[in-house]
This record gives structure tokens, sequence and C-alpha cells, in this order.
């Protein structure tokens, strides 16, 4: 669903694309039975959800709220539990922790931990990628990963492999925060003194 534009995308029969279905103008919730012609879209990302109900021998769809289950939700204070986490909202190439993670979780709560990123950008094949490492002062309790930076081909660069890098810390600190005490502050560093502004 498209909430800017009005506009309600359902997937093709054959999975190949997507329709694009405009909002009926005196029904604020509903959208035209029939779909543009043509205009297919072959990856779009989902927001929400759609019901497809069957009326006056049409299709006619309505849309449902917003899922009360958030993506921060279900996640508890064990090892298990945040690596699926990350690891769904990240879609690393390389994800891995260490065996136990009891001190890690008492460090990040009282603030002690330290993360350390790293971006890089290959011109030859026009790749970029981002590493990080999270870990206990002692070096022993640590989660670590790396990811593709996203992005078109012609705007990759090392800057953004920067950025990505801060944006998984981030992320992972975010899924720490929903099940332990949340830290009043976290070391943070990259080589990209910029990014980190």
């Amino acid at each position: 669903m498209h909430e800017a534009e009005g506009t309600l995308y359902i997937r093709q029969e054959d999975g190949t694309g997507w329709n694009r279905h405009i909002r009926q103008p005196d029904r604020a919730r509903r959208h035209h039975w029939y779909y543009l012609e043509g205009l297919v879209h072959s990856e779009l990302p989902a927001q929400g959800y759609i019901e497809v109900i069957a009326a006056d021998e049409r299709e006619q769809v309505g849309l449902l709220e917003e899922p009360t289950v958030l993506i921060w939700d279900n996640i508890v204070a064990s090892r298990d539990s945040i690596m699926r986490k990350v690891d769904e909202l990240l879609c690393p190439i390389y994800l891995e922790s260490s065996g136990q993670l009891d001190i890690f979780f008492y460090e990040f709560s009282s603030g002690q931990l330290v993360a350390v990123s790293d971006g890089s950008y290959f011109p030859d094949i026009k790749g970029a990628s981002a590493a990080w490492i999270i870990e206990s002062r002692c070096k022993t309790q640590w989660i670590r990963g790396s990811i593709l930076t996203p992005g078109p081909l012609d705007e990759l660069s090392a800057y953004r492999s920067e950025l990505t890098g801060l944006l998984a810390i981030t992320i992972t600190f975010k899924i720490l925060a929903c099940c332990l005490p949340q830290p009043r502050h976290a070391i943070i560093g990259c080589d990209g003194e910029a990014a980190l502004q």
C-alpha cells in the first residue's frame, strides 16, 4: 500500500509483478476492483496488510490496520533471540556472536560496550560493504557481522558504507534496548569522522 498516492498494489497470480489499484473517490478505504493496465512493478516494499473479499461478483479490497505486533516486539534477553532479530532486520552476509553474552548484556546496560564499524567501496566491481563489531571491554564477548551497502550502483561509495556500518550498530543497539535496561551512552567508532558526525 502506498498511502501518499492512495494506491494499493496486488501481486499478480504468476508472481512476476504487481498491479496498481486506485482508491475510489467516494470510499476512503476502498479501491477499484480493476487495475490500471500495463502498470506493473516487479518489486515493491510491503506496507501493512490487505484483505480481499468477494462482493457483487467482483473483487473489492479492504485495507486492514497496521499489525499490533511491531518489528521490535517479541525479543527476549537471550543470545538466540537477539541474533535472530538482528538477522531478520539487517539480512547480513555474515553474522556471529560469542558463545556467551552475559558480560556483554551487563556492559550494554551500564554503557561500557565498545562498537566499531568500517565501510569499504570497491570501484572495480562497483560494490560496497560494511563490517561492524560490538564487544565487551574484556574482548571475550561480542556480536559482529558484515552487510552489503544498499543503494543504486552509481551511488555506492565508501561514505555510504560507513553510514551502513553505523546503521547496523544502531539497529543492534535498538534490539538490545528492547529487552535490557538502556544505557545512557555507548562508545562508537569508525574511520569516517564525517559519518560519525
